[in-house]
C-alpha cells in the first residue's frame, strides 16, 4: 500500500517500487493499492498503474461543496475539480478504482446524499469510510458524535448494499456477524502490517507517525521487537473488561492509537469504537430479523437463521470476489 501525504509527489519512487514488486512477485500474489488525492495524476502515470494492476483509491468526501471544505490547497482553493479530473484520467486508462471518504462535520448528516452522488458520478467498486482519529493535543474540530456518525453510516449502508458497492470499513463489523466468525483484531496494525517511512524507520500504525512512539530503525528490526509483540498481542479476548461485552465477536478491540490518546496505553479500551460496535450490533440483529421475519409462523417460534438467511444482509454485494480491493486486508484477525 502506498500512501502519505501524497505518494505521487514522488512518481519515480512509486514507479520503481511497483516495478520491483511486479518483477520479483513471480507467483503473482502481491496486491498493490495506492491512496491518492489524484490531483497530480498524468495520463502516463495512470497507464502505468493500470498496466501493473495497481488498485487506485482516490480521496473524496462528497461533491465539490463538501469536499472543498476540508480538502484544499495551501492557498485555500478547493481541490475537487482536479481530483475528479485525475479520477477520470485513471478510469480512462483502465485502472480499477475506489473512493475513500473521511467522515466528519463537513459530510455528516448528509452522508447518504454525498455517497449517492459519488457512486452515480464515479462508479467506484469500493467505498471506504474512514472515521476521524482523536487529536493528541486538544479536541478535533471536525469530530462528530459517534452515535450520529454510526447511524449515518448504517443508513448509507442500506443504500450502497443495494448498489452492490463493497464498503471495507463497515464489512469489518458486518462480515463477522453474518459469517459467525470471531474478529480478534480491529486493524492489521495489530501484528499484520508494517509501515516503512522515507527516513528508514519501520512501525505498525500510521497514526503514530510524528509522535516518536512505536517506530524503529529498519536495519535492526526483526520479529523479536518488543513493540511488534505488544501490538500483535492486542485483542479484546485478552481484556477482562471485554469478556462480557455483547459486541466482542465483531469489534476486534478498537483502535490502539485512539486508546492511547484517551488513556495513555495502546492496550486500553477505545471507548469510542466500543460504543460504535454496540450500535452496529443492535442494528445487525434487527436487520437480520427484518430479513427473515416473513418466514416466522408463530409468535413464540425459536428461529436459528441459516447462513443463506444471514447473508441477505449483504444484499447485492458479492463478498466472495477475491478481486475486491482490501478484502483480504480487512479480514486480518478474523475467523481465528
Amino acid at each position: 500500500m502506498f500512501y502519505g501525504g501524497e505518494p505521487l509527489l514522488n512518481p519515480d519512487v512509486v514507479k520503481h517500487a511497483v516495478s520491483y514488486i511486479r518483477k520479483n512477485d513471480t507467483n503473482g500474489v502481491c496486491k498493490i493499492t495506492m491512496f491518492t488525492n489524484a490531483t497530480v495524476i498524468t495520463r502516463e502515470m495512470a497507464e502505468f498503474l493500470a498496466n501493473n494492476d495497481v488498485f487506485v483509491i482516490v480521496s473524496m468526501d462528497g461533491p465539490a461543496e463538501i469536499h472543498d471544505q476540508m480538502r484544499c490547497y495551501a492557498n485555500g482553493q478547493g481541490g475537487f475539480e482536479d481530483t475528479a479530473k485525475g479520477y477520470d484520467t485513471c478510469k480512462d486508462a483502465g485502472c480499477r478504482l475506489g473512493i475513500s471518504m473521511v467522515l466528519g462535520r463537513h459530510n455528516i448528516p448528509e452522508l447518504k446524499e454525498a455517497v449517492e452522488y459519488l457512486i452515480n458520478r464515479f462508479e467506484p467498486i469500493d467505498l471506504g469510510f474512514s472515521t476521524l482519529h482523536l487529536h493528541q493535543h486538544g479536541d478535533n474540530p471536525a469530530f462528530v458524535d459517534i452515535r450520529l456518525l454510526t447511524e449515518e453510516m448504517i443508513d448509507t449502508f442500506r443504500f450502497i448494499r443495494e448498489k452492490g458497492v463493497y464498503a471495507e470499513h463497515l464489512f469489518r463489523r458486518i462480515r463477522p456477524f453474518v459469517e459467525q466468525q470471531l474478529r480478534l483484531k480491529d486493524c492489521p496494525s495489530c501484528g499484520g502490517k508494517f509501515l516503512v517511512t522515507p527516513d528508514k524507520s519501520i512501525g505498525f500504525c500510521e497514526a503514530f507517525l510524528g509522535t516518536g512512539h512505536y517506530y524503529y530503525p529498519l536495519e535492526s528490526f526483526d520479529l523479536s521487537n518488543e513493540g511488534y509483540n505488544e501490538w500483535k498481542g492486542i485483542s479484546p479476548v485478552r481484556r477482562e473488561e471485554c469478556l462480557r461485552c455483547p459486541s466482542i465477536a465483531i469489534c476486534g478491540g478498537g483502535c490502539p492509537y485512539d486508546a492511547w490518546v484517551q488513556h495513555g496505553s495502546i492496550n486500553s479500551l477505545d471507548t469510542i469504537r466500543c460504543q460504535q460496535s454496540n450500535i452496529l450490533l443492535e442494528w445487525l440483529i434487527w436487520d437480520l430479523f427484518d430479513q427473515i421475519k416473513g418466514e416466522i409462523k408463530e409468535p413464540l417460534d425459536i428461529v436459528i437463521p441459516e447462513p443463506a438467511q444471514r447473508q441477505r444482509i449483504y444484499s447485492n454485494v458479492n463478498t466472495t470476489d477475491e478481486k475486491l480491493p482490501l478484502n483480504s486486508y480487512s479480514k486480518y484477525g478474523e475467523g481465528a
